[in-house]
């Protein structure tokens, strides 16, 4: 694989593409492209030089870029981000499709409006309304701390995936994690008490090396820089 991500740090599932690279043991070329393009034009979008069958191989969004990444190192013994147990194969997409149609859109237009742009409060005031529906709706169904969308740790199913997130928590997890980038009175993530699981579910994730590595300087310290309200 010869790979260029055309990512931005502060978009989530450009985000999540780039953690599946390094889980992947894949170093992509980084080219730094600012939102809002056509989805086939900006982050997230990977294109692989040396793709199947040696040619040019190009795929976009988060759910696209990931699952190229499973396909091509999972046929060299690399990361499962799909788990090949039958039981999880329909959870996974049910809960990427998910993120892709509930989640990601909003937090993105939260990042656009109230960060990467001077953007519409009328844009803004929508989507935080959204994403805090989907932040409701996920604090319901969320599993339990140390255990992930993907995968159960301990696997039960004996499949040696135990404690490995895969392409569902990737997505969920960077567009709830961005969430803590909010300025304080326009939070909607709270992480002390009508949030507690989905705190506990993306606290895990956020433990995790790559993880910890990719959105640490973003979300965690420096100070972060935050969403605001235009």
């Amino acid at each position: 694989m010869a790979i260029t991500l055309h990512h931005h740090d502060y978009w989530p599932a450009s985000m999540a593409a780039k953690i599946a690279c390094a889980d992947a043991g894949v170093s992509p070329t980084i080219s730094t492209v600012t939102p809002p393009k056509p989805a086939n034009a900006g982050p997230a979008r990977l294109v692989d030089t040396n793709g199947f069958h040696n040619d040019t191989f190009e795929v976009w969004e988060g759910m696209g870029c990931i699952t190229y990444l499973h396909e091509r190192r999972n046929a060299h013994n690399g990361v499962d981000f799909i788990p090949p147990v039958p039981c999880m194969i329909p959870l996974t997409f049910q809960w990427s499709s998910w993120a892709a149609r509930e989640l990601l859109p909003p937090v993105e237009t939260l990042l656009l409006h109230g960060l990467i742009t001077t953007g519409s409060a009328t844009e803004f005031d929508r989507a935080k309304d959204l994403a805090a529906g989907a932040l409701d709706y996920l604090e319901t169904q969320v599993p339990p701390a140390g255990k992930f969308i993907n995968r159960e740790d301990p696997d039960p199913h004996g499949n040696n995936q135990a404690g490995r997130y895969g392409l569902a928590d990737l997505l969920v997890g960077a567009a709830v994690s961005y969430l803590r980038l909010m300025e304080p009175s326009e939070q909607i993530f709270d992480t002390a008490a009508k949030h507690q699981k989905v705190h506990a579910y993306v606290e895990s994730l956020e433990q995790r090396t790559h993880w910890n590595a990719a959105l640490k300087d973003l979300t965690f310290g420096n100070p972060p820089k935050q969403i605001k309200r235009p």
